[in-house]
This record gives C-alpha cells, structure tokens and sequence, in this order.
C-alpha cells in the first residue's frame, strides 16, 4: 500500500452532474432513509458502478488495488470499494451504513475481489523465531462493511461530523501508509507486511488494517515474493556489469559498458513508480540495492552511470 494523491484525477462528471442519473440515485436514497429504520433492504445503489467512475478510479490506482497493490484491471474487474461501507456496518448491527456517502468521489477507490470481499484464506503468520509460515487453517479475511473505529463516536446520518471518527482502517488517499505499515523481506519468498512499532507501541490502525484487508494472504505474499526474486535477478545482474566496468581503464569500451549499467538500472529503479505492481516493497529492496551498490562499488561509479550523456558507440 503507498500513498495516493486523489487530487490528481478529476471527479468522475457521473457522479456531479444535477441531472445525472447518481444525482436521482442519491435522492431516492434519502427517501428510502428518511423514516429512519426501513423495513425493507439497504438501498442499491448503482450509480458507482458506472463507466466513468470505474475509468477514474483505474486511472487514479493505475489499475491496482488500492490496498493490496496488486494489479487487478487485467485479471477481474475492478471492485468499486466504499471506505466507509454504504449499506452495513459490521461494528454495529445498527447502523444502516453511510449511504450519504455511497456516490461521494472521495469514499471510493479501486479494490481487488480478496481485499473487498469477506472470505476464507491460508495468511502467512511469523513464528516468534521470525519465520513466515502458512496458517493450519483458512481465516477470514477482506473488508466488505468492515469500517472500525477508535473511540466511541460515529457518524449515523448525513449532518453528523465525520471528522470526529478515527478510523482504523488506512485509506491510502488520505493517510500515508509509510507511518503505519513496514516490510519484512528478510525471508524473500514470503515477503510480509506488519504494523510499526514505535517505543515497542505496536501501530493500531496498521495491524487492524492488516488484519482487516488480509495483506499477508499466502498467495498474495507468493506473488510479492515472484517479484522480490525478479529484482534479486536484476540486482545481480547489475552487480556484475559494476563489477566489469570497476576493472576497466578508461575509455569507449568502458563508456558502452557504462551505458548497458544505465538502461539495467533505469529498468530496476522502474519498480518503485506508482504504476508498478507491490510497488511500496519494491521501493524498499531497490534503495536497500542501490546503498548496497554505493557500498561496494563507490558512489563516483554509481553516479557515473546516471549520467544521460553516456551513450553508446
């Protein structure tokens, strides 16, 4: 998970329009809430689901889920997932859920099915000796009307403050990731993620929203871990073009040599952009990577090869 700036992307125009179909979907809702209690079954709401919304929102995540990473536009459709849910909530079985808030821009972002979606999975545990290992037992993981708070105070209808809730659960447009949330990657294969510690104080709202999202699901650890031995792979390879260029005089062949370490560290230091798949953990092992490569071959070297008058001969 890393930080989002939702700013960026401009408000799907289905969901401002006065008379758009969300705006009619919105004031029958309110009408379907107005007494309170209804006897009848939470509101559907339809209008999220529309063309424009779903592109802004790939658009806005570059097409990954904004909780796990995973890129998700070419293998399912993309959940429209509501932080705080529109129909229930499952802290309290009397709440009717925030449908005010169910076509608000700001409530949505992309999710993948695991993460919105309650259901059984093997998760990855860290034994107290620190070895990821997968659970006996399927657990129940994904947030579906998932939306705890600290404290007492919650938001109950439309003119109630929502600045006065604290949620436990990170949403990525609104809190940084990095201050709740860190790597283990010392076992490559099963990389996991796990709240912060501060003062041994372990980090409420990063392992509720572990927890909560399932971002230790065996098979999403196995799919970071696919990535974590791609980087090793390249890694390895640039360690031994550094090594071959440190060994040569001076001069075109060594030019070329430097200009081949440039395009494989250009491709490498790709996984920390926004549009790469887990890219949070790959931010991580790359610039462990590259102090390892200011160490071993000197930062003169390693700036050399950054140089984008270097071309070839």
């Amino acid at each position: 998970m890393r930080y989002v700036d939702r700013s960026r992307v401009a408000p799907p125009g289905s969901l401002l329009a006065a008379d758009s179909y969300a705006a009619k979907e919105r004031q029958r809702a309110a009408e379907h809430y107005s007494q309170g209690q209804p006897a009848k079954a939470a509101f559907e709401f339809r209008a999220y689901k529309e063309v424009d919304v779903v592109a802004a929102l790939e658009l806005l995540f570059a097409c990954k889920c904004a909780y796990c990473e995973s890129k998700i536009a070419a293998l399912q459709p993309t959940d429209v997932e509501h932080y705080r849910p529109k129909g229930a909530v499952a802290e309290d079985p009397t709440h009717l859920g925030y449908w005010w808030l169910a076509l608000q821009w700001e409530n949505l972002l992309s999710s993948c099915i695991d993460c919105n979606r309650r259901r059984k999975h093997y998760l990855i545990e860290v034994t107290e000796n620190g070895i990821p290992t997968r659970s006996s037992n399927k657990q129940l993981a994904g947030k579906k009307d998932a939306f705890p708070l600290r404290g007492a105070v919650r938001a109950f209808k439309p003119d109630d403050d929502l600045t006065l809730e604290d949620p436990l659960l990170i949403d990525p447009t609104r809190h940084n990731p990095e201050e709740h949330l860190r790597w283990r990657l010392d076992y490559p294969s099963l990389p996991t993620v796990e709240p912060l510690k501060t003062n041994g104080k372990v980090d409420v709202r990063g392992d509720v929203s572990i927890k909560v999202f399932g971002l230790n699901r065996h098979r999403l650890v196995e799919e970071r871990g696919s990535l974590l031995t791609q980087l090793a792979v390249q890694f390895e390879m640039l360690r031994t073009i550094f090594e071959n260029v440190a060994s040569m005089p001076a001069g075109i062949e060594r030019d070329n040599k430097l200009a081949k370490a440039m395009e494989h560290l250009k491709k490498f230091q790709h996984h920390k952009e926004s549009t790469e798949r887990y890219s949070a953990m790959a931010t991580l092992f790359v610039q462990q990577a590259e102090e390892r490569l200011r160490r071993e071959f000197g930062e003169a070297l390693v700036a050399l090869t950054q140089q984008p008058e270097i071309e070839r001969v």
